[in-house]
């Protein structure tokens, strides 16, 4: 049987979001008519498998788009020849898998992959593509002072440098490419050295969480975008029914530098026993993420996935060392990192630095 596959697009009528928690008479009235959620708390039976392997149509799955134009594989991270799903008889439950592709392939020709809703399982579908805060976000002083003198030059200056308010999260004094990360207001006074007049106003920083973010949720073929330029996750209301939910991302050698805005994986004993500063805040997404929920919006089944990037294919073949190093023979023009393109260990090792990579636009 042939399943819908269904892009990203504006939740339609018959769709509930979690917002959707606008009015509970547009969902409620079919709920009515269904048998209630199964106790899913002593597991789902399933007997449809195949050697103890979960047959995808009656399992939560995260699985490879159709559409990669190239060779890559998904499993569990434990256990990376076993699929990445969760079979009813296996929830409630969460995984974590890892997705190995090519660094050349994956920055020029992007990812994507399908999420496996099997009838009867999910009431709700939640999922959220990965992203990173590229910029450090902060709050900027709330008082700024200086003192104005009779030749036109400034004194006296208290968070600001020739008569400009200065903030440590405004990226854009070291490189007008970079982008403001600095929010808040603050009080500007400015004295009069002659007179010894105060004038004083209000300003805000104008700094743009999203500007300050990056990732796939950003080069995700249907985002969308909230006010402040974060993109949002999504909702998909599958009402227990069969769905496929296919998730595409763009390549970034038109707009990134290195494999992290895609290749999410790293090794915590690359950044000090911990997790890269970019991945570790608050508002990051340090995975690719699908959530099966119930009405009550229980987590019946969770899957996380991290890209790994492999810098030699001979090494991707024979399920090796993604990490390799070192130089290709030398041609005319030089020597050539075998490491062509940055992750997250060579981007930033140990775990206080931020990227800190200006995006090129459009």
């Amino acid at each position: 049987m042939t399943k819908p596959v269904n892009e990203r697009k504006p939740l339609a009528a018959g769709i509930c979001t979690l917002a959707l928690l606008v009015s509970s008479a547009a969902c409620n009235e079919e709920d009515e008519k269904r048998e209630p959620l199964p106790d899913w708390s002593a597991g789902y039976p399933d007997s449809n498998t195949d050697a103890g392997i979960p047959n995808l149509p009656q399992s939560f799955a995260l699985v490879l788009s159709p559409a990669l134009e190239y060779t890559a594989r998904l499993g569990q991270r434990n256990a990376l020849d076993k699929p990445c799903s969760i079979s009813r008889d296996e929830a409630p439950a969460s995984i974590d898998c890892i997705a190995d592709v090519n660094e050349l392939d994956l920055w020029a020709l992007g990812f994507g992959y399908e999420i496996h809703v099997p009838e009867g399982m999910c009431d709700f579908l939640f999922s959220k593509p990965y992203m990173f805060e590229n910029f450090e976000i902060g709050a900027g002083p709330t008082t700024v002072s200086y003192t104005v003198n009779k030749n036109g030059t400034y004194s006296n200056e208290v968070n600001a440098s020739h008569g400009v308010a200065l903030c440590d999260y405004d990226y854009r004094r070291f490189n007008p490419s970079a982008p403001n990360c600095c929010l808040g207001d603050y009080t500007l006074n400015v004295t009069n050295a002659e007179t010894g007049v105060v004038s004083t106003s209000k300003s805000g920083w104008g700094g743009k969480r999203g500007d300050c973010f990056y990732g796939a949720a950003y080069v995700e073929k249907e985002a969308v975008f909230d006010p402040e330029g974060i993109p949002m996750p999504h909702f998909i209301y599958p009402h227990r029914n069969e769905h496929v939910e296919r998730v595409s991302f763009d390549g970034v050698a038109d707009k990134f530098p290195s494999n992290i805005a895609l290749a999410s994986y790293f090794e915590p004993e690359d950044h000090d026993g911990a997790m890269p500063a970019g991945q570790s805040t608050r508002a990051a997404r340090p995975y690719y993420e699908a959530y099966c929920l119930d009405d009550a919006e229980e987590i019946i089944a969770h899957i996380r996935v991290s890209v790994r990037e492999w810098n030699q294919e001979v090494e991707y073949d024979k399920k090796g060392n993604p990490d390799t190093v070192g130089v290709e023979p030398e041609f005319i023009e030089g020597p050539i990192d075998i490491d062509d393109l940055d992750d997250w260990k060579t981007e930033t090792p140990g775990s206080e630095d931020f990227p800190e990579i200006p995006v090129k636009k459009g």
